[in-house]
This record gives structure tokens, C-alpha cells and sequence, in this order.
């Protein structure tokens, strides 16, 4: 499991992007559907963040402070 504050990045059109989730995020219809099997806090982490954004495992860095 991951450490609040978790992040992903990724290079998106020869720019880094800064990818993560909010409360907001989380509890969204769409967020409450596609973290359905995250548990605890999980919804926090590098595995809840690529559900989210639909990114896999090999795309990215995972950071957590």
C-alpha cells in the first residue's frame, strides 16, 4: 500500500504531466466505479491512480511522500 501523497508522472506531448486523485476524484460516480476493488487506502496509492486514469503498470513513474 501506498503513502498519502501518492503521484504519477508521464510524458504527455513532449510534457510531463503531474497525475493524482482528490476527494473529488475518488467519490465521483466514475471514480467510485472504477476504484470498486481498492481497499483501505488504496485509494490513494499508484494502483488507484492507474485504475483512474486507465494507465498500465509500465507507463510512468510512481512517486509517494
Amino acid at each position: 500500500m501506498c503513502e498519502f501523497i501518492s503521484w504519477i508522472e508521464v510524458e504527455k506531448d513532449g510534457k510531463v504531466v503531474v497525475l493524482y486523485l482528490t476527494d473529488k476524484d475518488v467519490f465521483s460516480v466514475y471514480g467510485l466505479e472504477k476504484l470498486k476493488g481498492c481497499q483501505d487506502n488504496d485509494f490513494l496509492g499508484d494502483g488507484a491512480i492507474r485504475a483512474y486514469y486507465d494507465i498500465s503498470g509500465d507507463v510512468g513513474e510512481d512517486y509517494e511522500i
